[in-house]
């Protein structure tokens, strides 16, 4: 399993869940500016190589509660990923997704994240503070 962060509003509905996860083989991706959801899919489930081109999919749920359904769509925008600072032990050196500099294919501002850090204001509603998780997927 992997790991990554769940943000969530203390004030609105507003909840995220970043990271790469090894059981979609993949890392959820969000805009802050028009809040549509993507997808980086990489080769591997756990996860890229550097100097890997990763996909950027966008997430479309239809239907409803029993009947929903996710699909994948492709955007045609790419990203490498690139090599990071190696932690402890050097066998893993970290990836890095540098999705910062993409434009979202929606609204084409660069307002893409892969998760929240820190304790901030909340993106969508601006009132409430987000709280942060870690949690393994």
């Amino acid at each position: 399993m992997g790991g990554g962060t769940q943000a969530s509003c203390d004030r609105c509905k507003f909840e995220f869940t970043g990271g790469h996860s090894h059981d979609s083989g993949s890392a959820a991706c969000l805009c802050l500016n028009c809040f549509s959801n993507f997808e980086c899919v990489t080769a591997s489930r756990w996860g890229p190589e550097v100097g890997e081109v990763i996909p950027l999919f966008k997430v479309v749920t239809r239907g409803k509660k029993r009947k929903r359904t996710v699909e994948l769509v492709p955007t045609g925008v790419t990203f490498v990923a690139e090599g990071g600072v190696a932690g402890e032990d050097v066998r893993y050196p970290s990836i890095t997704y540098p999705i910062s500099n993409v434009p979202c294919p929606e609204c084409h501002t660069n307002s893409l994240v892969l998760g929240f850090d820190n304790i901030q204001q909340c993106p969508k509603c601006r009132e409430g503070t987000l709280t942060i998780n870690f949690v393994e997927h």
